[in-house]
């Protein structure tokens, strides 16, 4: 039976999060973290002490000892205090560990669309299970297609 990992394992992937509590369950592990007690505002670069509400968001992040990781985070919108700033309200933004509006990690969308690259969708599909990564051959394909239109775009700009 797996053990419980070390909390200085799972700090290297969340970030400056505060780690809040860590459950193993019948379908994997559960990391609760907590964001920041301040936030920049992405318009105007002004640090913001002033929270509006706060709201919870879920992530899939690569397996731990093969087991599914679902990140519950508690993070915060703050109020932006500059009076020329035309954002009022704004979300605290984690860049380094998810996109916005994303439902799984950096890290973790990087191996999906390895995956999907690399193999397509339902041969993805099966290594990813096996993997402990929970995707479909359609998340698997839509990575690939969004990566392709990426190079396209780029390749476009450089002429």
């Amino acid at each position: 039976m797996p053990t419980a990992p070390h909390s200085r394992e799972l700090l290297r992937s969340l970030g400056p999060l505060k780690l809040l509590n860590l459950t193993k369950t019948g379908g994997g592990w559960i990391v609760e973290a907590e964001g920041h007690n301040s936030a920049v505002c992405p318009s105007c670069q002004t640090q913001s002490r002033s929270r509006h509400s706060r709201y919870g968001r879920s992530l899939r992040d690569l397996p731990l000892q093969g087991a599914a990781v679902i990140l519950k985070l508690h993070l915060s919108r703050w109020r932006c205090r500059a009076p020329s700033c035309k954002r009022k309200i704004f979300v605290e933004r984690l860049p380094d560990l998810c996109l916005s509006h994303a439902q799984r990690t950096v890290r973790s969308g990087q191996i999906v669309g390895l995956l999907g690259h690399a193999l397509g969708g339902r041969p993805a599909q099966r290594l990813a299970k096996r993997l402990g990564v929970m995707a479909s051959r359609d998340t698997l394909l839509r990575c690939v297609k969004k990566t392709a239109q990426g190079s396209v775009q780029s390749s476009g700009q450089a002429l």
